[in-house]
């Protein structure tokens, strides 16, 4: 096992990193690697934990319009959502929309899903940060017969929602008000 003789790494290890080196072991390759890096660097090494997934879900029946909101004193950066989409048999095609809005209301961010979603079948499209914008492209899914209803969408990635700003997801044009459509949203949440 290595052997630390520098206090102020020592004292960094203890209190940031809670390692105890009388007590614990530290591997000397481990060691070897970050000794180097806290003794040149002791007073800018800071730990902290990054990611704090929050999942939000809406399973409202014959609602074909969820909205997420940013809580207050919080930001947003979405991991991902899931959009589950159970057409009735009533109205020809639906077409999903992905928008963001500001804390004013005013749109942000847009994505539509290019291919429409037919009466009587289920579809799901998944939102993956990506590349995003307006040449974003449509993938499908890839699962046999019925990869041409399930497709994968990417979003800005890193894009940071401030408190009060809307996540909105909706079908557009012609729908049917017993479709249903079940939403869940994984964001990055984190204090202001």
């Amino acid at each position: 096992m290595a052997k630390i003789n520098n206090q102020e790494v020592l004292q960094k290890l203890i209190d940031e990193l809670k390692l105890y080196p009388a007590t614990d072991a530290i591997p000397t390759e481990l060691a070897e690697k970050i000794l180097p890096v806290f003794q040149i660097n002791s007073q800018d090494v800071n730990v902290s934990i990054l990611n704090n997934p929050v999942m939000y879900r809406d399973s409202t029946l014959n609602d074909q319009t969820k909205s997420f909101f940013v809580p207050s004193g919080k930001t947003w950066v979405v991991l991902n959502a899931v959009v589950k989409y159970v057409s009735a048999a009533g109205v020809a095609n639906r077409y999903l929309t992905f928008v963001i809005k500001d804390d004013t209301g005013e749109q942000i961010y847009m994505i539509n899903r290019d291919t429409a979603m037919t009466a009587s079948t289920t579809a799901y499209t998944f939102f993956v940060p990506g590349r995003g914008g307006s040449d974003s492209i449509e993938a499908d899914t890839g699962n046999g017969s019925i990869c041409g209803r399930n497709k994968i969408l990417q979003i800005p990635k890193g894009l940071i929602l401030l408190e009060g700003w809307e996540i909105e997801i909706s079908y557009q044009a012609d729908r049917d008000a017993a479709d249903d459509m079940f939403v869940t949203l994984q964001v990055d949440e984190q204090d202001n």
